[in-house]
């Protein structure tokens, strides 16, 4: 719901069975078969990734390996010129679930690789912003992500816990310098309001808070926001640093 969204993180849903898709984009042509010099990316999903070309390429294929103690080979899927897919359908096993992707003369296409890592129990919260430092301007905004992880930090998409923002005072005591503005977590099931509060309970493993400078900031504020959440999880500080606007 907010537009500057958090980088995401690649981890595997524990549902009965993980589906892995390799897909072309549609805008390419499906009769060429001139070779493409651009590298594919894999885009994870909650529970798939997706194989997307940015041009024309020579029936590319996807390699699918599952890692836990032991490395199972899932085989090769050639990428459909009718349906611009390939797909792995793989009872969930807690590992790691690599994909590789190749040309379409069976060469490794280097950096079309993506790991899926399957996440433990809820440990703690790890805070990311879009901007570390802002001027003392009621205009300028800054995105702050609380993302709930396990002990390896890896993003628990399962949970719901409740998360709550707050502005800590400055150091020496003095009045904080932002205030928080909004939470929310894009949940789209979730209408209640998201001004004027200071918890929300996760989606996806993750609620984003926004907070701005208060009227009459200095412009070499240092601030530090926290974020807490139920169920007995680590909570986790962030610093924000006010600068001179040009």
């Amino acid at each position: 719901m907010f537009p500057r969204p958090a980088a995401s993180h690649c981890c595997l849903v524990p549902t009965e069975r993980v589906a892995l898709c390799a897909v072309l984009c549609r805008s390419a042509s499906r009769a060429s078969t001139r070779r493409c010099d651009r590298p594919p990316t894999l885009v994870p999903f909650s529970s798939a990734l997706a194989l997307m070309v940015p041009c024309p390429c020579l029936r590319p294929h996807v390699r699918c390996v599952y890692a836990q103690g032991h490395v199972e080979d899932l085989g090769r899927q050639n990428v459909s010129v009718a349906s611009f897919s390939a797909s792995f359908v793989v009872a969930y096993v807690p590992g790691s679930l690599l994909a590789h992707g190749y040309d379409g003369r069976g060469q490794p296409v280097p950096g079309a690789s993506r790991t899926l890592v399957s996440a433990g129990v809820p440990h703690h919260i790890e805070l990311s912003a879009d901007q570390l430092t802002m001027s003392a301007d009621r205009n300028d905004l800054s995105y702050i992500t609380a993302t709930v992880v396990d002990a390896q930090g890896t993003t628990v998409p399962w949970s719901t816990a409740s998360v709550t923002f707050s502005v800590l005072e400055q150091a020496g005591g003095d009045a904080p310098a932002l205030e928080l503005l909004a939470v929310g977590s894009g949940d789209p099931l979730d209408r209640s309001p998201t001004v004027g509060v200071s918890s929300r309970a996760a989606y996806r493993g993750r609620v984003v808070g926004i907070v701005r400078p208060l009227v009459g900031a200095p412009p070499d504020f240092t601030a530090r926001v926290r974020a807490t959440a139920a169920g007995g999880l680590k909570s986790d500080d962030l610093v924000i640093r006010g600068v001179a606007s040009n």
